[in-house]
């Protein structure tokens, strides 16, 4: 797709570049500008379905709704750009992952008759008193409302929440609500979800020392700041190397001395960098719904979502990598929030082939379609971006290699069990060995997936509009303290009027 033949001499060069690739393709007819409000339509289309009586939308209108959505989904996917490399790319991930939100919420289960949340219910209190001193705050199973504006705050709290947490449909690797909040939630909803997950709680260990909302407001600006600085390094490493503006067959990045400039080395630096920015770019980004409502911690309008256990880290422990490997890092360590549109699609597969849900094969079937899922999704980013990209030889590829990883490292395990040899590995080299094996099969494959994204243009994208490192002199000779530029949004009317839009 990317028409430029001369390479950029530094990253903004090849953003310009990018910007003009774009330009040509709008002008050519190969693309549609991604504008507003024709964007939101599928959006707006799942909100209008929630809103409506379940009475009125039986399981006909709702598949024929849902399908309708993810077309339009697809033809944005398909057919529009934005002129930004990284955002176009972002909203061809977007879109797919809204794809899968309907395919999980809306045919898979029906959310507007299946899910209930946890609200807190605050009684009238005597003058002078505190309400959870007196006990007149209560937690309650809340299905979808019928009043309007409480209908759209469940339906916008289920739009919004990436892994149940506070939900019925919460995933498995959440830790379980509060003590306090569990004992008055003994009675079930109306709905089985309900009654699953209480059942599933009563397995997990005992609860932790519960932080106040506070604390964890605290912690989370704490982390955002130094999530800043962590990108901001990130960035200013990356803009310096051709390998991140897309030149991915570049030898030499100019931040290694000469003695290191050996291929296996740059390699691994390289994998690295990408791997931190992506970690930190994401931990970053899932700050930003915790950090908005805590910072209205005890207003009504936020209700329970002001409370901070409904905020748990979405990033496991490392430990978990040390203990299990490769299984460790996709099941645990690394964050979980689209766990639940992934593995959803597996559900009436494994009823239909009448298969044990806890059994191995299900087990794997249900691992492998949650990769499946994750590689279109990144495969999607791939498709919307504007420079040369591989999608399915690229993200599909590494996401789909996963689950053999995985099998390898458990065939392998299990080989040293029955050989009666497990015994005789310690901890500490058992934790190496997995180390290792995550370490060569990411050298291994994340190449497919990196490389692909700097192609694609998504290394460009500039996280923070205020950088203190290049601000020092520590990036490129064009760069300085502030990192925003460009056009941001603009009004396309020089076309029908019924497809006037405002353009990114």
């Amino acid at each position: 797709m990317d028409a430029n033949t001369e390479r950029a001499s530094s990253h903004k060069e090849r953003v310009h570049q990018l910007w003009a690739t774009y330009d040509s393709l709008i002008k050519n007819g190969h693309y549609a500008p991604f504008g507003y409000p024709f964007g939101a339509l599928p959006f707006l289309m799942v909100i209008v379905y929630f809103i409506v009586p379940a009475k009125y939308t039986p399981r006909p209108v709702r598949i024929i709704w849902a399908l309708s959505a993810q077309a339009l989904c697809l033809h944005f996917i398909l057919f529009t750009r934005a002129r930004s490399a990284a955002t176009s790319g972002l909203l061809g991930i977007g879109f797919m992952y809204f794809i899968q939100w309907i395919t999980a919420n809306m045919i898979v289960f029906d959310a507007k008759t299946s899910y209930e949340r946890i609200v807190r219910v605050e009684h009238d209190k005597q003058p002078g008193s505190s309400s959870e001193s007196k006990g007149l705050v209560s937690y309650a199973w809340q299905p979808i409302p019928n009043i309007f504006k409480a209908r759209l705050d469940w339906i916008m709290d289920l739009l919004t929440n990436l892994d149940g947490m506070g939900w019925n449909w919460a995933i498995s690797a959440l830790p379980a609500p509060p003590k306090r909040i569990r004992e008055q939630l003994k009675t079930p909803g109306r709905l089985a979800y309900s009654r699953d997950i209480l059942e599933a709680w009563k397995g997990l260990p005992p609860d932790q020392p519960e932080q106040h909302s506070k604390a964890v407001y605290r912690d989370i600006r704490w982390r955002l700041a130094i999530g800043y600085m962590a990108l901001d390094a990130a960035k200013t490493m990356g803009s310096m190397d051709p390998f991140f503006w897309g030149y991915t067959d570049h030898v030499h990045p100019p931040y290694l001395p000469s003695w290191l400039q050996y291929r296996f080395v740059v390699k691994i630096v390289r994998l690295c960098i990408a791997q931190a920015s992506m970690h930190i770019a994401i931990r970053t980004l899932l700050t930003l719904r915790p950090l908005h409502f805590l910072s209205k911690h005890g207003q009504p309008l936020v209700g329970i979502r002001g409370e901070g256990w409904l905020f748990p880290d979405p990033f496991g422990s490392f430990q978990a990598v040390l203990d299990y490997g490769l299984p460790g890092f996709w099941s645990s360590y690394w964050h979980q929030s689209f766990r639940h549109v992934f593995t959803a699609p597996s559900r009436p597969l494994i009823a239909y082939l009448g298969l044990d849900p806890r059994s191995v094969v299900s087990k794997f079937i249900r691992m492998s379609i949650a990769f499946l899922c994750s590689g279109l999704l990144h495969a999607s980013l791939s498709v919307g971006a504007i420079g040369q990209t591989r999608p399915l030889r690229g993200p599909l590829l590494f996401f789909v290699l996963q689950p053999i990883g995985v099998a390898l490292q458990i065939m392998f395990v299990t080989v040293l069990q029955r050989a009666s040899l497990g015994s005789w590995v310690s901890p500490r080299v058992g934790g190496f060995v997995n180390l290792a094996w995550c370490l060569v099969w990411g050298y291994l494959t994340a190449p497919l997936l990196i490389e692909d994204l700097a192609k694609g243009g998504q290394f460009l994208f500039e996280p923070v509009p205020f950088s203190i490192f290049r601000g020092l002199g520590l990036g490129n000779s064009d760069d300085g303290f502030w990192c925003w530029s460009g056009r941001w949004l603009s009004f396309r009317s020089d076309i029908e009027w019924w497809k006037y839009r405002i353009v990114s």
